[in-house]
């Protein structure tokens, strides 16, 4: 079944966005690619010059690829649902090479994290999720901010979980869960998992703009390829 178009849009928005992360807000490859890649230029296209850059490894090279070949089924609507977890894994992989890259330049890049903010507004629990699959908790926290944060650390999730937690005070006390939602949430108390970019100094995200149609020399394939790549 190919996926409704409402979908394909969020998927490639996901995949601009991505990118945008890593070449803008994580300088890959020391901010050689922010000349060659513009936050407007479409998915397919800003793939394509990385995988064919010399200075890409093999790995990273293979990743974008086949990254370029979802990018392009999507923009044309040929992208299956059966392949969205196969998307999922690809798109974690180019979101993990950008992160290894900074974190090997010696960059703080901060792992998503998840707070419990209380009816006070103040956070009662911090869980960190590691690339890894490891996950460490930690007893109370800063709104947004990681529990291993350097001095001067800001992002985006910082900031709106700063306003969350101001009007979680402003409310007076009052409960604002009632016995509870469906999901058996806590009364008084809420989870939020910010959409953190992670770094220090973080760019802005420009939205997706839509764009003809690439006919550069890869072709689609993305299902017969990401298979080959993670089976």
């Amino acid at each position: 079944m190919n996926t409704p178009e409402a979908t394909r849009a969020r998927l490639l928005d996901c995949v601009q966005q991505t990118i945008t992360r890593g070449v803008y807000n994580l300088n890959f490859k020391n901010g050689a690619f922010k000349s060659l890649i513009s936050q407007s230029m479409p998915p397919a296209q800003s793939l394509t010059i990385l995988s064919k850059s010399v200075l890409t490894t093999e790995i990273e090279m293979e990743i974008c690829f086949i990254m370029r070949g979802a990018a392009l089924e999507l923009s044309e609507g040929t992208f299956r649902m059966d392949d969205l977890m196969l998307f999922l894994n690809v798109a974690e992989a180019l979101n993990n090479a950008f992160t290894e890259d900074a974190r090997s330049r010696g960059m703080y890049v901060a792992d998503p994290i998840m707070q419990i903010i209380g009816e006070n507004g103040e956070v009662t629990e911090t869980m960190s999720f590691s690339y890894d699959g490891k996950v460490t908790k930690t007893s109370g926290g800063v709104p947004g901010l990681p529990p291993d944060a350097p001095v001067g650390y800001s992002s985006w999730g910082m900031r709106e979980l700063e306003k969350f937690s101001k009007a979680r005070k402003n409310l007076g006390g009052k409960k604002t869960s009632g016995k509870g939602d469906k999901r058996g949430r806590q009364k008084g108390t809420e989870k939020v998992q910010p959409g953190t970019d992670g770094v220090v100094g973080d760019a802005s995200k420009a939205p997706e703009k839509k764009t003809k149609k690439d006919t550069s020399e890869f072709g689609g394939g993305f299902s017969k390829n990401l298979r080959g790549a993670f089976i």
